[in-house]
């Protein structure tokens, strides 16, 4: 009996933690992101591409006012499109918080509508990620 009680210690543990949940997903990773973008579906567009997008963000965003800032600061905005072609759910996030603050008043000040995006043909609220480097002497 007293052989037993180690192996017991031992094997209760091992049980108990090598439990398997069903019905958990794994978090999706980008392949299988892309597996689920079918032919049936479209991405949300902005007119004239995201060259356009680029260069219109670009000249919004006043520079002068983007304080303390040295070398190569980034900046990321990550907004929702939704059915009817409009920017909602904005964050930004960024090493400068002035930097921050001008990419999102640029977006916001945008007027121009977005080609929502579909799936089936149907219009769907879609996610964009924009980011933004910027160097400084």
């Amino acid at each position: 009996m007293k052989k037993m009680i180690p192996f017991i210690f031992i094997l209760v543990p091992a049980v108990a933690l090598s439990q398997i949940q069903e019905g958990v997903k794994a978090p999706p990773t980008e392949q299988s992101l892309r597996q689920e973008l079918s032919d049936d579906s479209t991405v949300a567009e902005f007119p004239g591409g995201l060259t356009a997008l680029r260069t219109v963000i670009g000249n919004k965003i006043n520079t002068r006012k983007i304080k303390a800032a040295k070398g190569r600061i980034t900046s990321k905005a990550k907004f929702a499109i939704n059915i009817n072609g409009e920017i909602e759910e904005l964050t930004v996030t960024g090493d400068n918080e002035s930097l921050n603050q001008e990419l999102a008043k640029a977006i916001k000040s945008l007027k121009m509508k977005w080609k929502p995006g579909t799936y089936k043909n149907n219009p769907v609220k879609t996610w964009f990620t924009f980011p933004l480097h910027m160097n400084f002497e």
